[in-house]
């Protein structure tokens, strides 16, 4: 039943009112107090500085990156030290996504979802695709509901599609069905 209020919201989404400028990519978006959607820092040095320094301002805490094409860790290590840059790659090549995808990213934030001190950045290359699924995975782990956690994506980031949310709903309650006591009719309704 979930699972198809989620497919259901997706289909409900229409892109085509929504555009995609060059601006509304590269925003920083909040999605709630601690978790931000975003795209890469940028190509060129300058982009990169230009954008890091507006993810300090933000109060970013933790980077998690879901590109496998590129990494800006050794950029964010030297120009902004204090930031945990996890490293999340997975191709955005509309293929299911492992559960190991997002069991990295949830290891490697250990209790950084649940410090309230806490400011996550997700990106992907546009944030379009990868990060804001990474993102519905860790607002599943944070307890919102399906259907509430991607439609405050949507309204975040209006751009995403979120095609891989059917896997991080898949891998949420999978994790909840095998490592719980609990009977799986009440965790799947």
């Amino acid at each position: 039943e979930t699972l198809k209020l989620l497919l259901e919201a997706q289909r409900g989404h229409d892109l085509t009112r929504v555009g995609s400028t060059y601006e509304s990519l590269r925003g920083i978006d909040t999605v709630h107090e601690g978790l931000i959607l975003s795209c890469q820092l940028g190509e060129s040095l300058n982009e990169k500085a230009n954008r890091l320094g507006q993810w300090v301002a933000a109060g970013v805490t933790h980077i998690v990156d879901c590109r496998i094409e590129d990494s800006d860790e050794e950029f964010v290590a030297l120009h902004a030290p204090h930031i945990t840059y996890i490293y999340a790659p997975t191709d955005d090549d509309g293929l299911e996504r492992e559960p190991e995808w997002f069991d990295g990213a949830l290891l490697d934030l250990g209790t950084a979802l649940t410090d309230p001190d806490s400011i996550l950045l997700v990106h992907c290359a546009a944030g379009i695709n990868r990060g804001p699924s990474m993102a519905f995975r860790l607002l599943l782990e944070a307890g919102w509901e399906p259907v509430a956690a991607l439609n405050a994506i949507r309204e975040a980031r209006p751009v995403t599609r979120v095609i891989y949310a059917p896997d991080a709903l898949m891998h949420f309650y999978g994790e909840r069905i095998w490592s719980s006591d609990s009977d799986v009719t009440e965790v799947v309704s």
